[in-house]
């Protein structure tokens, strides 16, 4: 019985002890398993945070390259578009210097605003003058015309403002600065020739009044001649401008202007009026060639009120322009009559200045054998005033009589942005008293564009 259980209890010892050594085999091949899967676990993740890691670097070198690439894509597109305005500046300069120096083409567009800007950018351009002149008032030789800078900038498609500084070498000024409404036309001419293209404005600020035909021709880079007519020199004391409000439009043959502006007489009161022109021959044409042929009549008129609202004056005018190929005929008849005397700052008391004038000129563009424009004319004036006698500031009364005067002259482009005019006239033996009164005055006259 003993003898039999003793092989069996051994046989069960040396199992209990198998599997105990066995376990512990287990235990250890876990233990170096987890390891190795740790090591494994770590190798994999390190790989994979190395690969996201070289992601992430060759991502931010193609960022960096491409914004790189952006900011030259865009300095490109920039240097571009300063070309472009520069060209623009040139190209539109050189139709001002060959508008000048011709005076005929129907598409003239004045030199303050010869820059459309883009929307929100602004334009720049402008002028100056410098003259030699055989007599002057002052006992000089010289005169500094003027600088003007035109500046334009467009808000939207249907709001803009312009103005024009001016500075005549002692003084600067304000000649033009207007908030522009329009419809239906992107030309806005800070000053000259506003009925260039179809459309409708309505402007607020300072402004010259489209009165008459020579309106479009106050700044000196849009006028011929060096002198201005007597019509503008008498009647409109150098030219009508004011504050105040106009509207003017251009549809198909018909174009008009209304204004509304303080006095352009006195220091009081208002100024009301309007001009209404017709156009015929718009459509460059001449049975089988090609012509530039246009007619253009127009009526002004301007009635002038003092404060209280009393009418003190009032002024009409009829004006003509035609033009065929390389010829234009233009002129006007101005008349204007007070309703008041006249008194001066030393209460001298005058009769009521009513006057008229008249003009007329014949203008022929050439092309000299080096391709430079060139611009003849012939003009001229008669001032017929009513009255006697006038004074000046200073308190002295003179006589005024009739005055007549031939001019001639030529105008020629001598570079894109340079156009010198020679310019003669004589008063044919018409004198008036009064002071620095020239009976003839040569001049050569030298703009510059920019």
């Amino acid at each position: 019985m003993n003898i039999t259980k003793r092989p069996v209890s051994l046989i069960f010892a040396a199992l209990v002890f198998s599997y105990a050594n066995v376990a512990s085999a287990y235990a250890q091949s876990d233990e170096e398993l987890d390891a190795r899967i740790r090591a494994v676990s770590e190798s994999l993740i390190r790989e994979v945070l190395q690969e996201k890691n070289d992601k992430i670097l060759t991502l931010e070198t193609k960022i960096k390259t491409l914004e790189q690439q952006l900011a030259a894509l865009k300095q490109e597109q920039r240097q571009e578009q300063v070309q472009g305005q520069s060209q623009q500046k040139i190209d539109t300069n050189d139709s001002i210097a060959t508008a000048n120096t011709s005076d005929i083409a129907p598409t003239f567009t004045a030199p303050t605003a010869v820059i459309t800007p883009p929307e929100n950018e602004l334009g720049l351009a402008g002028f100056y003058d410098f003259a030699a002149l055989s007599k002057n008032v002052n006992q000089r030789h010289f005169e500094f015309g003027g600088l003007e800078l035109g500046l334009e900038y467009i808000y939207s498609d249907h709001l803009a403002a312009n103005a024009a500084l001016v500075w005549d070498g002692d003084t600067a000024d304000v000649g033009v600065a207007v908030i522009d409404y329009y419809w239906f036309d992107d030309n806005i001419p800070t000053r000259g020739r506003i009925f260039n293209d179809p459309g409708f404005h309505i402007q607020l600020g300072r402004f010259d009044l489209p009165f008459g035909i020579d309106y479009q021709y106050f700044a000196s880079p849009d006028r011929i001649a060096y002198s201005a007519p007597l019509t503008t020199e008498r009647i409109q004391q150098g030219g009508f401008g004011g504050d105040g409000l106009r509207s003017y439009g251009s549809w198909g043959d018909v174009n008009y202007a209304v204004f509304w502006t303080n006095s352009v007489f006195e220091d009081d009161g208002d100024s009301i009026g309007g001009r209404l022109g017709l156009v015929f021959g718009r459509t460059p044409f001449l049975l089988h060639s090609q012509s530039n042929s246009r007619l253009e009549i127009g009526a002004s008129a301007l009635l002038d009120s003092d404060g209280e609202g009393h009418r003190r004056n009032e002024v009409f005018a009829l004006d003509l322009n035609a033009e065929y190929e390389q010829w234009q005929l233009k002129g006007e008849v101005m008349w204007r009559n007070e309703f008041t005397g006249y008194v001066d700052d030393f209460d001298n008391l005058f009769a009521p200045r009513d006057e008229s004038a008249f003009y007329i000129m014949i203008a022929k563009g050439f092309t000299t054998w080096s391709d430079m424009p060139l611009t003849s004319y012939v003009r001229f004036d008669r001032w017929l005033p009513d009255y006697h006698f006038n004074g000046d500031d200073d308190g002295m009364i003179y006589r005024v009589n009739p005055i007549k005067r031939l001019s001639m002259g030529i105008s020629m482009q001598m570079h894109d942005n340079v156009v010198v005019k020679f310019d003669y006239f004589d008063t044919l033996g018409s004198n008036t008293d009064e002071p620095d009164f020239l009976t003839n005055l040569g001049a050569l006259q030298l703009v510059v564009l920019y």
